[in-house]
């Protein structure tokens, strides 16, 4: 299951108690209105916890306010973090009703029926170019801001393209596919151009994955 979110900065006064610094809305699917915030990916959510993926450092004991469907004003205690990842208890178990209403945010955000996101390694000419985008990063260790810096663009820019709010011009695939391992070719249409190809892009997964490194970091010399 996957949901898309934003994370904003909480506001405190000096006549009202401290809020939770952060404040992350599903119901904000979209650009916010005061054009503020950052994207989160939502990975599970269960009655009694939510798995964040967030590209700004999220601390264990952070309290966060979570505005869920049917339930705003959730609160939540980070309980561990590793990397980008931040799993966070809920201060109280989430009613049938209230988890029903996000796990259907996963449905529409997705455009899928069912639960869960795209696997890891599925791929093929049915898969949108901004799932397809999305997925290769992530196979490839990359957050939104390395895939940013290696491109020449924004962070936003990236963000924007794997939300199919743009789309990257024709004269940045072969730059794109290059950072991430693949062809222009596949990258347009998610069709490999042959078997020798796929055959390579696969080792040069197994090994990054064996050496603990990046993908696009191993280059194969073949001796014919």
């Amino acid at each position: 299951m996957t949901i898309r979110a934003w994370l904003r900065q909480g506001s405190t006064t000096k006549h009202k108690p401290r809020e939770p610094r952060l404040h992350v809305s599903l119901e904000a699917t979209g650009t916010p209105a005061d054009g503020e915030g950052v994207p989160v990916t939502v990975h599970n959510i269960s009655a009694t916890g939510i798995l964040l993926e967030c590209d700004i450092p999220i601390g264990v004991d952070e309290e966060l306010r979570i505005e869920l469907p049917r339930a705003p004003g959730t609160m939540a205690h980070v309980v561990w973090t590793s990397g980008h990842f931040a799993g966070c208890r809920f201060a109280a178990p989430l009613d049938k009703a209230v988890l029903s209403a996000a796990r259907l945010r996963s449905a529409v955000d997705t455009g899928e029926s069912g639960q869960g996101s795209v696997p890891a390694d599925e791929s093929g000419p049915d898969e949108p170019l901004d799932l397809r985008l999305r997925r290769l990063r992530k196979q490839r260790g990359l957050t939104l801001a390395e895939l940013a810096d290696k491109l020449g663009v924004s962070k936003p820019t990236v963000w924007a393209w794997e939300q199919a709010r743009s789309v990257p011009s024709p004269d940045r695939h072969e730059k794109i596919a290059e950072v991430l391992g693949t062809t222009a070719s596949e990258l347009r249409t998610g069709r490999q151009e042959d078997v020798a190809s796929a055959v390579l892009d696969r080792s040069r997964r197994r090994i990054a994955e064996a050496f603990g490194v990046k993908a696009e970091s191993i280059r194969i010399m073949i001796e014919l």
